[in-house]
């Protein structure tokens, strides 16, 4: 297959990356970062996959799509709990 070296390639970048993204989220974890915000940033991947299609790849992106990305990027900001909404402190804690 002639394009066998080319998917090989596509494939240890996968692997990079995604190592890449485990080591670093331990290490939010492990300086400070609280669980709940460093899951939901790494849950949102898939839509922000999905508007980088649309904007480069010119996938076809529906009304649907449009609705569950929002609401992928409103449930990630709500687990998170951003002190503007809720109130408390800067580091996730309620006053």
């Amino acid at each position: 297959l002639p394009l066998q070296g080319v998917v090989h390639c596509w494939v240890v970048l996968r692997g990079v990356f995604g190592a890449m993204t485990f080591v670093l989220s331990v290490l939010a974890v492990q300086l400070g970062t609280p669980m709940g915000d460093v899951s939901a940033l790494m849950s949102i991947n898939i839509a922000v996959a999905a508007l980088l299609g649309q904007m480069f790849l010119h996938e076809p992106v529906g009304v649907l799509h449009y609705f569950a990305v929002g609401l992928a990027l409103a449930g990630a900001v709500l687990i998170s709990h951003p002190a503007f909404l809720f109130g408390g402190d800067d580091q996730g804690g309620f006053s």
